[in-house]
């Protein structure tokens, strides 16, 4: 249950980061299980910049988070994002690509998890805020 072909479980919680936060599980789009929030998105660009005998590896990737319990379409996505990055190859060969590549990647992923976690923490806040003043 949960797993896919690579054997990772998608409900295994995320491991911490340095800042301590986390999200609690993640599900694969093939899970019936529905979560709050669904981030969507993909790979716009993903290549090798060779100018002037520079070589930079550039990785370009679109992320959607939409609230899946709010009504109103216009508020339903909290964001839209391009995130791009290039990075430098420290050794011109494919290894040398892979790295860069993968520096690249690591540094966009760190900023698309702090804008969802930004989001979502802000989401909550507002719905505990609202829920308070209609108890009021």
């Amino acid at each position: 249950m949960g797993r896919q072909s690579g054997g990772y479980d998608c409900r295994q919680p995320f491991a911490r980061h340095e800042t301590e936060r986390s999200f609690q599980a993640v599900f694969s789009r093939y899970e019936t299980d529905e979560g709050r929030f669904v981030i969507s998105g993909g790979v716009e660009e993903f290549f090798l910049r060779m100018e002037k005998g520079n070589k930079t590896a550039v990785i370009s990737i679109a992320v959607s988070l939409k609230d899946t319990q709010e009504k109103e379409t216009g508020r339903s996505i909290m964001f839209q994002k391009k995130y791009v990055r290039e990075e430098p190859l420290q050794e011109s060969s494919p290894q040398g690509y892979c790295q860069a590549a993968s520096q690249a990647m690591r540094i966009i992923s760190e900023q698309i998890t702090n804008d969802i976690y930004a989001a979502v923490k802000t989401s909550y806040q507002s719905t505990a805020s609202n829920h308070e003043r209609n108890l009021c």
